[in-house]
């Protein structure tokens, strides 16, 4: 485990590079590693008669909006975020506290809705499901950051 999470901080730092805009491929291959793969961090949200969507925002700052059933805007829309957004992001993402988060946090009653959050970086990925919004603080807040980036719950139509 502190092997691997090692192995993420590194891509980290290079992903870091590639969102600030520094072409990091040949830092890369001199530090003597291949160059890192696309970053993608996603956030998943499925219920019943209440808005369904994904959120899936890149490395690059692309963020990519699937509307489901119930939401405001169903089908996909694109937007760029701004660099620093996506490092902040990121660097919430890869804490200890939620790289070491349980897989799933149980609804101790009838589950209504599921939050999946997750990301995939230099072939490794962490995921983890909220029930009913159930979980630590840390996966409550990255829930709700990913909800808040620019026009989110306007097109989704999550209210809080």
């Amino acid at each position: 485990m502190l092997l691997a999470r090692r192995v993420l901080l590194g891509m980290v730092l290079l992903g870091v590079v590639f969102a600030l805009g520094v072409h990091a491929a040949p830092h890369a291959a001199w530090l003597g590693v291949p160059a890192p793969r696309p970053m993608l961090m996603r956030l998943r949200r499925v219920c019943g008669a209440c808005p369904n969507y994904t959120i899936t925002v890149a490395g690059d700052g692309t963020l990519t909006y699937q509307g489901g059933d119930f939401a405001v805007v169903q089908g996909t829309r694109q937007l760029v975020l701004d660099p620093m957004a996506v490092t902040d992001l990121m660097l919430d993402f890869i804490q200890p506290d939620f790289l070491e988060m349980e897989n799933v946090y149980p609804t101790p009653g009838t589950e209504r809705m599921t939050v999946s959050l997750s990301i995939e970086m230099g072939g490794l990925s962490k995921a983890v499901l909220s029930e009913d919004g159930y979980g630590p603080a840390l996966l409550l807040n990255l829930i709700h950051k990913m909800d808040d980036l620019p026009t989110m719950r306007a097109l989704s139509g999550w209210p809080h």
